[in-house]
Formats: structure tokens, sequence, C-alpha cells
């Protein structure tokens, strides 16, 4: 199995360009709450919803293991996995790979998505996922611009939606040669 992981800052994003890879292969989208995780998981044709609660304090052991059982059941060939807007790839990915490849399977690219439109002030600024009304915890302090800039600076792939000359500057000094 070859598996996508993508990321986004922006929950419209998210849904919109998970929409779009719906025709190509499998999503499951992953949400979370202090109860638990919920997975999504679409194939284009068919979707279905499945519960798991938060197996530890740690939220990405836990998405680890709410997602690992999940897609043993299905063995799809390829998937995207969409992470929760204030969780960061780069938190998740590295452990996720080490724990699937010994299932045989592939993290094939971290992609992160972004809007041209509001990505130089969430970089320049300091705007709270708070502010934003994306806050994971009571207290979450972290800003938008901390988890943009871990989204472009750990991707293989970044989507950049909208036309912003400057701002698509700002990305391309912040993402990785070889993305």
């Amino acid at each position: 199995m070859r598996v996508s992981v993508l990321s986004s800052t922006d929950p419209l994003l998210r849904s919109i360009t998970a929409l779009s890879l719906s025709d190509i292969c499998p999503i499951l989208t992953v949400d979370l709450d202090e109860a638990g995780t919920t997975l999504t998981y679409s194939t284009g044709f068919d979707e279905s919803t499945t519960r798991v609660p938060l197996a530890h304090s740690c939220i990405t052991c836990s998405l680890r293991e709410a997602i690992i059982p999940f897609l043993l059941e299905r063995e799809p060939e390829n998937v995207v996995v969409v992470l929760p807007p204030t969780i960061e790839s780069a938190t998740v990915v590295p452990r996720f790979a080490d724990d699937v490849a010994g299932l045989g399977w592939e993290v094939a690219s971290a992609v992160h998505v972004c809007d041209l439109a509001t990505i130089a002030d969430e970089l320049l600024s300091h705007v709270t996922l708070e502010e934003r009304g994306l806050a994971f915890f009571e207290g979450d302090e972290r800003c938008v611009g901390e988890i943009q800039l871990v989204g472009i600076g750990y991707s293989d792939v970044i989507v950049a939606v909208g036309d912003d000359d400057a701002a698509l500057e700002l990305v391309e000094h912040f993402r990785p040669h070889d993305s």
C-alpha cells in the first residue's frame, strides 16, 4: 500500500483537496476532539465513518493507533490520509512511516495545502489557532504560521491555491528545494 499524508491549516481547503483526490484513490479523513478520533473513509462511491476513542494522551500516537488498524481492515492499494487541520505532518509521518514499513506499506508523500491569499499574513504575524477557531485544546497557544511553516518545510508536495506572486515567493523561500 502507498500512503500519502495531507495536511492543511484551512479546513475548507483540506476538504476541497480531499474531494478532488477522491476520484483517484480512497481518502481517509481524520478528525479529532477531546473524546476520540473520527475516521471517514471514502472511495468515491461509498463512505463510512468510524469513531475510535483516544488511546492515550499522546495525540500523534493515538492517531497512528487508530489509522493503522483501520487501514489494515481495508488494505487499499493507495490511500490519502487527511490529517486534522492543527496536526503537523512532521509529528505524525516519521513514526507512522516506520510503523507501516513493517507491514510492507510505503509513505509515498507528505502534502501540504495552503491559501496564497492568507499565507503571507499567517507566516509573518502571530495569529493564534485560538483566534482562528482552530485550537485543538484549551490553552493551545500555537500560531497558524507555526503550523504552516512546519507543513511547508516538511512536505514533498506543496499545493498553493490562489494568485499572489509575493505570497508564492514566500512559500518558495520556505519549501524544501526537492519538494
